[in-house]
């Protein structure tokens, strides 16, 4: 078995189940393994139109957040949870909440965004940045921490006995409100201590050191477990890459500059428009070879599938997407692997790392992670230049 570097040990100690009874310095509320946190927000039996899942793109820390649409999802009392907040907490007891939360709109749907912590049947503990709704504003007592809406990834910590005073935390609302997008939330933590709450975030992002240098063979194996789906396997994946940026960011950007196998695009273009031709039988042979050319056609595919010029192409390319195992605006494994890569490359935070952004801004791997790349060259030109001011 091929010996592999994962950053556990102190992770176990932050990183609960919900029905972990075991008390700890930090618990984790939101993070990657999210998925059993998604299905107990069911607001107390009572669906509505809300959609929420799990975000695999945009994210704060490691390889997930969630995606949440207007109005909320909520549920009061979550199994497993009753955590105590007091204002000298012991193990087990807590006072401090750190979350990340963005907000995705149009300028003229703009209104704000919340999180609502219950504690045994009351909802009277709220924080919100941007503006309420014309609903919430009819709610009880809620705290502004940010009269701008966070359009990026922004990071609040707060002092829940000072805002509250003392509570058991048992429940939890992510809510966009009403208009707009949807709100995304990532790396909520409660803490007994700010201290605690740093040494969390610091493991979120992997600067906690590795006792060796990586390996090419260690990074042969990290690389692969980038594309798999199982966030157990990638979260401890991406955190490793980060502790070891003096070898990864070289290794990575190595990797993204790598092509894909080599396929005829002008006929894969051709097959592609003929979905939408007139004549039934030249649709169904194209539709038929791209069906047979595999997963060599998804990038293709998803990327003609915004500039589909009737619903007739556009089914037939769904079709095509969901015989391949690609539901709409879902990833496939090597993309998800170049999402993650190109997030950890950005957060090097180097000069070195920006300068591997620049060059897959001009030379990206696929053309659907473009967007990504070019993002993320972004924001990390912004961090750089705050950072040369600051010195």
């Amino acid at each position: 078995m091929l010996l592999r570097i994962t950053l556990i040990g102190l992770l176990i100690l932050f990183v609960p189940t919900l029905a972990d009874a075991q008390p700890r310095a930090v618990v984790e509320l939101i993070e990657d393994d999210s998925e059993a946190f998604i299905k107990q927000l069911n607001n107390d039996g009572a669906l509505d139109a809300t959609k929420i899942r799990q975000e695999f793109r945009d994210v704060y820390s490691g390889v997930s957040s969630i995606y949440v649409t207007p109005f909320q999802r909520f549920a009061s009392r979550i199994p497993g949870w009753s955590f105590p907040i007091v204002e000298k907490p012991e193990l087990g007891q807590y006072r401090y909440l750190r979350f990340a939360w963005k907000r995705i709109d149009k300028p003229a749907q703009t209104v704000g965004i919340m999180i609502q912590l219950n504690s045994n049947g009351s909802w009277n503990q709220r924080y919100y940045a941007g503006y309420r709704s014309d609903l919430a504003s009819t709610w009880g007592p809620m705290i502004q921490v940010d009269k701008d809406l966070p359009s990026e990834w922004t990071v609040v910590t707060r002092d829940l006995f000072k805002d509250f005073g003392s509570m058991t935390l048992t429940g939890f609302a992510l809510t966009p409100m009403d208009h707009g997008v949807a709100g995304l939330f990532d790396h909520v933590y409660l803490g007994r201590t700010i201290k605690d709450l740093e040494r969390a975030s610091a493991e979120a992002f992997g600067k906690m050191p590795l006792k060796e240098p990586l390996t090419l063979l260690h990074l042969g194996n990290l690389w692969e477990d980038l594309a798999k789906g199982d966030v157990k396997v990638t979260s401890p994946a991406v955190r490793t890459l980060l502790a070891g940026l003096k070898e990864s960011v070289t290794y990575l950007a190595k990797m993204l500059r790598g092509k894909p196998a080599a396929v005829d695009a002008k006929q894969i273009a051709r097959w592609i428009d003929d979905l939408d031709n007139r004549e039934f039988q030249v649709r169904e042979a194209a539709f038929r070879a791209l069906d047979k050319l595999g997963d060599a056609g998804i990038r293709f595919l998803q990327e003609a599938r915004t500039k589909a010029r009737s619903v007739e192409q556009r089914n037939r390319i769904d079709t095509l997407l969901k015989n391949r195992g690609i539901a709409h605006g879902a990833l496939t494994g090597e993309q998800l692997r170049l999402v993650r890569a190109i997030r950890v490359v950005e957060w090097a935070g180097t000069v070195k790392a920006l300068e591997a952004l620049d060059t897959l801004v001009k030379e990206p791997p696929d053309g659907t992670v473009l967007a990504d790349i070019r993002q993320a060259r972004e924001r990390l030109a912004k961090t750089l230049h705050r950072s040369t001011i600051t010195k």
